[in-house]
């Protein structure tokens, strides 16, 4: 049986849609938040079609990364009483999941993450992304995929971003998340990642604007 565990702050709809390897009878579990609530019917229509066991948990947010301690808590619990030779599947594109995964793997125990490309991220197999803002090498096919990169005079300083944050913000996170994206969207997707609490998230994006656009952020 196979234990599909999806992080829906970090997995698109249509993924999901198609979740692929999946065999009647296996769990897919999907963690999701306030930020993240709404799923599209079709996307679960297509695992129930599959006679798939759907269970749907919405996190408790208020705390830095409470969907990854939640997700990673459930995982432990189903380890726990698993009598069988069950396989785990951590559906997420964030590699803060690897070492959960090193750490069952060590334990005889079949752990993984795939990414939402479909690539498995396998224990001491994983390719570092470099530091033009490569995505990680698929590790089936080999490709890679290029992020647009953030033209220079488009980036802030942390003095810029200081001159419209409080030191409780976290200028210096903020600041790299800032300058990591060309959009305005993918600058406010990365602050909700950030911070898992999507009205400090917002207040943080709301100060930010008049140096998005004078970053030219589109």
């Amino acid at each position: 049986m196979n234990h599909y565990l999806i992080d829906y702050e970090n997995v698109k709809v249509d993924y999901i849609k198609n979740l692929p390897g999946t065999k009647e009878g296996d769990e897919v579990v999907i963690f999701y938040s306030e930020q993240c609530k709404n799923i599209a019917l079709e996307a679960v229509e297509s695992l129930l079609k599959r006679n798939l066991k759907l269970l749907c948990c919405k996190v408790v947010t208020g705390t830095k990364n409470a969907l990854d301690f939640q997700l990673a808590s459930y995982l432990g619990y189903l380890l726990g009483k698993d009598t069988g030779n069950a396989k785990y599947h951590i559906v997420s594109n964030d590699k803060g999941f690897d070492c959960l995964c090193d750490y069952w793997k060590n334990q005889g125990k079949s752990v993984d993450r795939i990414c939402a490309s479909g690539s498995v991220q396998p224990v001491q197999e994983k390719v570092n992304a470099n530091i033009d803002g490569n995505d990680q090498q698929n590790s089936e096919s080999g490709t890679k995929k290029k992020k647009g990169k953030v033209l220079e005079h488009d980036m802030a300083t942390v003095e810029e971003i200081k001159s419209v944050l409080s030191i409780d913000d976290n200028p210096e996170d903020v600041l790299l998340i800032f300058n990591q994206y060309k959009t305005k969207q993918a600058i406010c997707n990365g602050l909700s990642k950030k911070y898992k609490d999507s009205k400090k998230a917002s207040a943080i994006y709301k100060k930010l604007k008049p140096l998005l656009k004078k970053k030219h952020k589109t």
